[in-house]
């Protein structure tokens, strides 16, 4: 979406003020005229790029349906039993973590995006808890390319002691699903909000069928800038062992 924009504007060269060189059939280019060009054609692309960043415009902003293998980044090292894991046969990506003492972020990190701020948008993603412990949280989170800031989109299931999905923006109140969660289940989660408002609608669905798990609208959300994914959670404490979860079809798009 983005190159089919940029490539509708640029011709549009009255928008910018440099002029581009016309070179002559038979008359041998210079260097420098050359290079002029390809600069002034960086410059406009890169206008355009900036007022694509700061619209509203509608278009996909990050789509990943793991149909090829991802590019992941992490921070943490992982011990053994634990695995970010590219699924080549199912298409989805798998994410076990085990308890440990301290906050250690253990999270699996799809590449940075264009960053989402002040801004409507609609989060979109699959999800399988596979495996859950007393106290053992797993999720995904959307936050700042160094993921340090703790005001970050937050969607976590807190454990075997609450299998309820929870929708958090770091601010407010955990918005919490009515009923637990299940074990082997791919739910589909969708994440509509409203910049004007500052408010979000939340649908999760029954994968396999499309039944509604949980709904609410014009929930109260302040959501901060992001522009990174990550697959996991941070450790609390000893309380529990580990936690598994299954990841597909993650999109973020503009309103």
């Amino acid at each position: 979406m983005r190159k089919m924009i940029l490539g509708l504007m640029v011709v549009t060269s009255s928008m910018f003020a440099g002029d581009l060189i016309t070179f002559v059939p038979g008359t041998p280019a210079k260097a420098t005229e050359v290079n002029d060009n390809f600069s002034e054609l960086a410059s406009r692309i890169q206008a355009l790029e900036a007022r694509l960043d700061a619209c509203n415009c509608n278009g996909v902003i990050f789509s990943e349906d793991f149909s090829d293998k991802p590019t992941i980044t992490s921070t943490y090292t992982l011990k053994n039993g634990e695995y970010f894991q590219y699924d080549s046969t199912n298409q989805d990506f798998k994410v076990k973590i085990l308890e440990e003492d301290g906050k250690v972020n253990k999270f699996a990190f799809l590449p940075t995006f264009s960053k989402v701020i002040n801004k409507s948008f609609e989060i979109s993603f699959d999800f399988n808890l596979k495996e859950t412990s007393f106290g053992m949280p797993i999720g995904i989170e959307f936050g700042d390319k160094d993921f340090e800031n703790n005001k970050r989109i937050s969607v976590v299931i807190g454990g075997s002691h609450d299998m309820r999905l929870g929708f958090s923006d770091g601010t407010n109140p955990r918005i919490m699903s009515t009923s637990d969660t299940k074990l082997n289940t791919w739910y589909s989660v969708k994440l509509s909000y409203d910049n004007n408002t500052k408010t979000v609608d939340i649908l999760v669905s029954n994968k396999s069928d499309g039944s509604v798990f949980f709904k609410t609208i014009d929930q109260k959300f302040e959501v901060p800038s992001f522009e990174k994914i990550g697959m996991g959670n941070r450790t609390v404490n000893l309380d529990g062992t580990s936690a598994e979860m299954y990841y597909d079809n993650i999109v973020i798009t503009n309103k």
